[in-house]
């Protein structure tokens, strides 16, 4: 069955579904690549979508096109930094990786492992002392610091905090939270790190990526999870309103938006296979070490989205989408 711009019951706004809807097997969409067939519903009732362009010049697109831009590109290898030969560790950056307490440390080595992978210089964990011999035999690469000793100014000489994979929500991990507040080092909070912050919104970061799902996305915003998702786009906005950093707003379609740009980024890659605990875990890393080698919070949180999902699609071309864990991701990205 094919669909003419758009399947009958879809709405080309939101991706929601009116009732009932046509499930294509292939959907021609004219003139552009419509925003609500990418997310939601919009895939499963779309199939293999094509955009035919009806030969209007990009010149006069660009007078009506609203503020979501679709995310293209053909590998996601081309998306990693560039690296000059006459480098050192030090060239690439150093991050702080906290989390992994509450019983939880394969969630911080997911996100440290992934880190490493796509080419930061130096990662430290930071966790519980339990969690040292699992972590080390893991990745021995890994640089681990005690979270009961760190000194005051322990986080001062990195360039990126990411902090929530398997932090809990305890006291200790909230103070921990509120310790990097003020750090000048760039930051993304994910996780239960965002589960303090709807408990505590006074806690605001400056220079920081947020990178919630979308239940963690409506304690944020008081919401819920069916108000989150019914108009995915509006609830981003807010977030990155509010809470005045770069938002990514995961699922199905990731979102990604910087609080001073008008600019909505949805990336049309990744798969069920995706849905997972610790796939987030993975794209915390990604991002994390995007940002350790330069890229700004716009570009790393656009770019790390798109390398986690197309890790994805590239592993579902030789496994079932049912089989894909967390970290096959990190294999891809060898």
């Amino acid at each position: 069955m094919v669909a003419i711009d758009c399947p009958s019951g879809l709405n080309a706004d939101t991706g929601e579904i009116a009732n009932v809807a046509i499930r294509a097997n292939l959907t021609i969409s004219f003139i552009s690549a419509k925003f609500g067939l990418y997310i939601c519903d919009g895939k499963d009732c779309c199939g293999e979508i094509r955009v035919a362009d009806l030969d209007i010049s990009a010149e006069a697109l660009n007078e009506f096109s609203n503020h979501y831009k679709k995310i293209s590109t053909k590998s996601y290898k081309d998306l990693l930094p560039a690296r000059l030969e006459n480098s050192n560790k030090g060239s690439f950056g150093s991050v702080a990786l906290v989390g992994g307490f509450a019983d939880m440390p394969g969630a911080i080595l997911l996100s440290a492992e992934s880190c490493m992978r796509v080419g930061a210089g130096r990662t430290t964990v930071v966790t519980e002392r339990k969690n040292f011999g699992a972590i080390l035999k893991a990745l021995p690469e890994a640089v681990l610091a005690d979270v009961a000793e760190l000194p005051k100014d322990f986080f001062d000489g990195f360039d990126v905090i990411a902090i929530g994979p398997g932090l809990g929500t305890s006291d200790e991990a909230s103070d921990l939270l509120r310790s990097i507040q003020d750090v000048s080092a760039a930051k993304v909070i994910d996780a239960d790190a965002l589960n303090i912050v709807a408990e505590n919104q006074d806690l605001k970061f400056a220079n920081a990526i947020i990178t919630p799902h979308p239940k963690e996305a409506a304690r944020l915003l008081g919401k819920t999870l069916v108000e989150v998702q019914k108009d995915r786009g509006t609830s981003l906005m807010a977030l990155s309103k509010i809470f005045q950093a770069t938002a990514v707003l995961k699922g199905h379609c990731s979102l990604v938006k910087h609080y001073v740009s008008p600019e909505i980024y949805f990336c049309p890659y990744g798969n069920s296979g995706l849905a997972k605990a610790g796939s987030g875990d993975v794209l915390t890393g990604i991002i994390a070490g995007l940002l350790a080698q330069g890229e700004s919070l716009l570009d790393a949180a656009v770019k790390g989205v798109v390398i986690h999902a197309k890790c994805a699609d590239h592993l579902v071309l030789t496994q079932e989408r049912n089989s894909l864990i967390p970290s096959d991701l990190i294999k891809a990205l060898k």
